[in-house]
């Protein structure tokens, strides 16, 4: 599998948050591209700080607003354990919160005996 690389400045720190996951078993493949993504945005962003803002965050979600809601919850995943995982390097960034799960609601529908 091929590695996905990082380039913009916290490239390092999605690199090695990336290996912690993968060294508990997964293979992280499909949520390290995601997260590329996120690292492509703060580079065109030219976002040169170890530091995330919930503005970066803000903006990166406007940018991705067109996805269906569960795509959306997987990249608001990725960036939220991030998130959390680089606050403990850098005490100031922002941490996303944890996302309410969104239940669809469901209509209930009452069949009578007599409908066919």
């Amino acid at each position: 599998m091929k590695p996905v690389n990082f380039n913009s400045s916290l490239g390092k720190e999605m690199v090695h948050f990336v290996k912690l996951k993968q060294s508990s078993g997964s293979d992280y493949f499909s949520q390290a591209k995601l997260l590329r993504s996120f690292d492509r945005h703060l580079i065109s962003q030219k976002h040169n700080s170890k530091v995330l803002t919930m503005t970066i965050f803000q903006s990166y979600f406007n940018t991705i607003i067109h996805v269906s809601n569960r795509v959306f919850s997987n990249y608001y995943c990725i960036l939220q354990q991030f998130s959390a995982w680089l606050n403990q390097y850098e005490h100031n960034s922002y941490v996303l919160q944890k996302r309410q799960a969104v239940v669809p609601t469901q209509e209930l529908l009452i069949f009578s005996p007599l409908m066919k």
